[in-house]
């Protein structure tokens, strides 16, 4: 009995792809195969079985290609990861500011900056996000070019799903990162799970979006976060205020970091590019 084939016309790209049961093919080249050995699950036995990991992974997926990401979304999820897709990489710089990630998957031909641009702008601003890169180049060149500017691994196209997998697995392995429930900078704690901040066991009084813009701070504390991430931080998908809100929001922070002794951190204004939490020389002379 023969495979049934869907021809799927992608304007977007133009060109035509076939799609099979378990394999994607363009006339002008293999874009991804997802595994012909690989058992698909049933309705019964869940996904815990698709998985070398017992760890599910929170990835970002950058990649304009639409059939692509899909596909690797698809074999992804099929592992138990969760995976957030972004086409543009200002979209995924935004994503890498304001939520937490455990893997970054990066295409490097990306329609509004290269993503080595992409990888350069996270590492230069802190984002240590663990990174594995996809490029149809397989120079030599590249690939050590990528791994010098913090890529963690890098991938050619095409490539066996398997491969990506094992790959991801290994980056986990090496850089598996869970956020703290507790984040320490000068003499401040912030407690994540108990959603407040403390300095000597003394809570801070403040009010739920200034924790929130607090959190964000201390979570990428030495990194410039933008306004436009506090935003998607504070209200998502809901109604979205006007973006001074966050400098009101950042001024009454201050007041009251400043007015708690022993507090040992600032936010500094980054201008054109946000905020960013730092330890006082007084903090750090003590440390």
């Amino acid at each position: 009995m023969g495979h049934r084939v869907l021809i799927i016309v992608d304007w977007y790209n133009t060109r035509c792809l076939a799609l099979t049961e378990n394999k994607v093919y363009s006339l002008k080249y293999r874009l991804v195969t997802i595994s012909d050995t690989t058992e698909r699950p049933t309705a019964n036995d869940g996904n815990e079985r698709w998985r070398e990991s017992e760890d599910s992974m929170q990835i970002l997926l950058i990649e304009d290609e639409h059939v692509v990401a899909e596909m690797i979304r698809l074999t992804l999820e099929r592992e138990g990861h969760e995976v957030t897709i972004a086409d543009l990489g200002e979209a995924a710089i935004a994503l890498a500011q304001c939520r937490q990630f455990d893997i970054a998957v990066l295409d490097l031909d990306l329609p509004d900056l290269p993503g080595g641009e992409v990888l350069a702008r996270l590492r230069t601003e802190g984002n240590k996000l663990p990174t594995l890169v996809l490029s149809g180049a397989a120079d030599l060149e590249a690939r050590v070019d990528m791994l010098q500017a913090g890529a963690d691994d890098f991938l050619t196209k095409p490539f066996d799903s398997r491969e990506l997998i094992a790959r991801l697995n290994a980056i986990q392995r090496r850089a598996w990162r869970r956020p703290p429930s507790l984040i320490e900078i000068g003499g401040l704690t912030v407690d994540m799970d108990g959603q407040c901040a403390r300095v000597d066991g003394t809570e801070i009084p403040l009010t739920a979006k200034e924790y929130g813009v607090l959190e964000l701070l201390a979570q990428r504390k030495g990194g410039t976060v933008a306004k436009e991430a506090f935003l998607v931080h504070l209200y998502g998908q809901m109604d979205v205020p006007g973006i001074k809100i966050i400098d009101v929001f950042v001024c009454k922070l201050r007041r009251k970091l400043a007015e708690t002794p022993g507090v040992g951190v600032e936010i500094d204004t980054i201008w054109s590019r946000g905020y960013l939490l730092r330890e006082t020389e007084a903090a750090a002379e003590v440390a």
